[in-house]
């Protein structure tokens, strides 16, 4: 995976590094207050990219941070992003979110509770399973990261694996993605409750039937795995009794690959 900054106003420096080395852009700044090495690419490592803006005479910039399988196809998803009008792609995206929470549940206000005080109660609501949902991994479905609020990359390497929280809480654990589950599968997302629960048995699983503590989001175990702990091995038979993935002969699960949207 390679990404590519860009921005609507010229870049007078650039640099391209590694977390926590001279390289590191933020280091540089912490250190010198200016970029004193600047690199066009940096490749293999946990990377951060720095850019001084030209802002010439205003001070509003757009910047575009884009994501290829190479190198070009980054660099054109950055500056095809800058060619499209920002506000048009932020009320896309508000309405894709709109969009989804229509689908969901909506809760009714019990007695007692006031009308202010359910509106923010419904905010939160929706805040809560948007916020389950956009931790959900893009390229393997159903597999939803524990947190999305530990530190990753520039405090704590995901690269290290000396480090306890190898790639935080960024990682798949069966007992936090039953807590997950059971947000969605209540809200009415079950879609999305059922990849989860394939993603356990099909991606997730060990050869002799028990889920690892915790893995990458490829189902792979994580580093920092350990031991075998039962809440986290019978949480996914919950989940697969109430998604109607069980049968007799126990190959609802395993017959296909999971869903991949």
């Amino acid at each position: 995976m390679h990404s590519a900054l860009d921005a609507l106003r010229p870049f007078r420096a650039v640099a391209n590094g590694f977390a926590g080395e001279a390289s590191d852009g933020l280091t540089q700044l912490d250190e010198d207050r200016q970029l004193t090495q600047t690199f066009a690419k940096a490749e293999k490592g946990n990377l951060v990219q720095t850019a001084r803006v030209d802002l010439g005479r205003g001070g509003e910039f757009t910047l575009a941070l884009g994501l290829g399988e190479n190198e070009s196809a980054a660099v054109r998803a950055a500056r095809r992003s800058l060619g499209e009008s920002f506000d048009r792609l932020a009320e896309d995206y508000t309405r894709e979110w709109h969009t989804y929470d229509g689908r969901l549940k909506r809760p009714r206000r019990p007695p007692g509770v006031s009308g202010n005080l359910w509106a923010d109660l419904v905010d939160e609501y929706y805040l809560s399973a948007n916020y389950v949902k956009a931790a959900e991994d893009k390229t393997f479905p159903g597999a939803v990261a524990a947190a999305l609020a530990s530190p990753w990359g520039q405090a704590v390497s995901a690269g290290d694996p000396a480090n306890t929280y190898f790639g935080s809480y960024r990682e798949v654990f069966a007992r936090d993605l039953y807590e997950a589950w059971t947000a969605l599968q209540l809200a009415g997302d079950r879609r999305t409750a059922r990849a989860m629960t394939r993603f356990l048995f099909e991606r997730q699983q060990l050869p002799d039937g028990s889920m690892p503590r915790n893995s990458l989001t490829n189902g792979k175990p994580a580093p920092d795995s350990f031991n075998t702990q039962l809440d986290e091995c019978s949480y996914p038979l919950i989940m697969a009794l109430a998604n109607g993935l069980t049968g007799p002969d126990s190959t609802r699960i395993t017959s296909s690959r999971p869903p991949t949207s």
